[in-house]
């Protein structure tokens, strides 16, 4: 604004900020109104969270009792799982892309499960790493330039 006030164009003022002219007529009637304080920015508006804080920290409290306390048949958290937790419990519906808002906004991040073979056998793998591994794998060449890694 201290641009405008030396007596520069609209226009003129536009092009050393890099912006277009209406930006600059928006931020000088936001001066005229608040002052100073009418160029802070503004909080993005937004629907009002239909769950109140108290029912987001109880969802929270049922999420980390896991699916299982709610009938569902493993420990996998799905978005479809928590929708229906909330329509349940609370009496309120949310779309999937919602609800994975809500959980980021609860501190909650996404899981996949890692997958492991039925037949896999923790112990065979520890006897094989430390019998059969050694000898198959490769080592890599030392050459002159090579120094140890500490």
């Amino acid at each position: 604004m201290l641009l405008r006030k030396q007596g520069l164009t609209v226009r003129s003022v536009a092009e050393k900020v890099g912006c277009v002219p209406s930006s600059v007529v928006r931020w000088t009637q936001a001066v005229e109104r608040a002052g100073e304080r009418g160029l802070d920015s503004k909080p993005q508006a937004g629907g009002k969270s239909r769950l109140t804080e108290k029912q987001r920290e109880k969802l929270g409290r049922f999420l980390l009792k896991g699916p299982r306390a709610f009938g569902w048949y493993n420990e996998l958290w799905t978005l479809s799982r928590v929708a229906r937790l909330i329509e349940v419990k609370f009496g309120i519906r949310y779309h999937i892309s919602h609800v994975h808002r809500l959980l980021r906004q609860l501190g909650f991040s996404a899981q996949k499960p890692a997958r492991l073979a039925r037949e896999r056998n923790d112990e065979d793998i520890v006897h094989f790493r430390k019998t059969r591994w050694p000898a198959i794998k490769k080592s890599p060449a030392r050459g002159a330039n090579d120094r140890p890694r500490r």
